[in-house]
């Protein structure tokens, strides 16, 4: 039932079942879209700047950092801010766009400081208020469907724009990167004042009108919630990781000595004799990064279409048993297979 979801109650915001031409959820779908297309813009434009574009040695310690500030702004955003607006109605709603007008702002700003130190910093404000955008995502789109079985839907949806837009915003940042490096960063800025403008017709949302009770407080602590929690934050660690490990072997290293001509090859031939490096490692061909890209999108897409039949079967530990089952073998048969087969698993 409705009233068992937060940020259901009529009260809160409009009713889901009233359909009009446009529903509340399609429209709150087209701005979460457009925003994942402009935070991969951004992307690019790091990737561009701290990752392809510099030593290999050099883009490791950059891309540690990088990495670290993915993780503090969940001790930023969850604990403090996050209480702080669910006990204000419309909070929420605020807090997107808020986090939009942000993000807009910072690409405006990287545009200038795009190889310069204050890009981290930068950064570390982008992700800040892209997890302060997720966590008010979640707090709204629960009032935006009538009862448990259309919110998964309605995830999986997201899930699935999420993943279609952060392609094709992939794709609109590589094109632009042909005109400038910077050029992502401004194309993300007309992305960011689309989504502002669709984010003023999300509805406004009275999450919690009290503090947590003692008893909300340890029910979410109950073993099952907690085991779950785990599994599924050691499952994205294994993801990243392998996102990482998978860049870095793709990026290769150094160019090997040009082996053209019957000298430069005898040359060669010479240096491999004596042990010595002469191939290198170069680059993966750019179709490798494109089918990888492809068989994520496939994946997405796969996922968001089974999940919502899966749950009017199974229980959600049941799912998310099934995901680690799905997760461990796919591991497995791609260390089997190896090269760009194993990448695409």
């Amino acid at each position: 039932m409705a009233a068992d979801l937060p940020g259901t109650d009529p009260a809160d915001g409009p009713d889901p079942a009233h359909r009009g031409p446009v529903s509340p959820f399609t429209r709150f779908a087209r701005m979460h879209a457009i925003g994942a297309m402009s935070d991969a813009m951004i992307a690019v434009a790091l990737a561009s700047s701290i990752f392809f574009s510099i030593d290999l040695d050099a883009a490791r310690w950059r891309v540690a950092v990088y990495l670290v500030l993915t993780i503090a702004p969940f001790a930023v955003v969850t604990p403090l801010i996050g209480p702080l607006v669910d006990s204000v109605r419309g909070g929420r709603r605020g807090m997107i766009l808020i986090t939009v007008v942000g993000r807009g702002l910072i690409a405006w700003q990287m545009a200038a400081y795009l190889d310069g130190l204050l890009l981290f910093p930068l950064a570390f404000g982008l992700l800040v208020l892209q997890k302060g955008y997720s966590v008010a995502k979640s707090a709204v789109v629960p009032s935006l469907v009538r009862n448990e079985l259309e919110l998964v839907e309605a995830n999986a949806k997201l899930a699935m724009l999420s993943a279609v837009g952060s392609m094709l915003g992939a794709g609109l940042g590589g094109i632009a990167l042909l005109v400038g490096p910077t050029a992502p960063t401004r194309v993300a800025m007309v992305g960011y004042a689309l989504t502002l403008g669709l984010a003023w017709r999300v509805p406004t949302v009275l999450v919690a009108a009290a503090r947590a009770t003692a008893s909300e407080i340890a029910a979410l602590r109950q073993k099952g919630i907690r085991a779950a929690a785990a599994a599924i934050g050691v499952l994205r660690s294994v993801v990243g990781f392998t996102s990482f490990l998978l860049a870095f072997e793709f990026r290769g290293g150094e160019e090997g000595v040009p082996i053209d001509g019957a000298g430069r090859a005898a040359g060669a031939s010479t240096g491999i004799v004596r042990g010595q490096d002469v191939l290198g490692s170069p680059a993966a061909p750019v179709w490798h990064f494109g089918l990888v890209l492809l068989s994520v999108g496939v994946g997405a897409f796969l996922s968001a279409t089974l999940a919502p039949r899966l749950r009017l079967r199974f229980s959600e530990e049941r799912l998310i048993r099934g995901v680690l089952f799905v997760g461990v073998s796919g591991a497995a048969l791609a260390t089997w297979l190896g090269g760009i087969r194993g990448a695409v698993v």
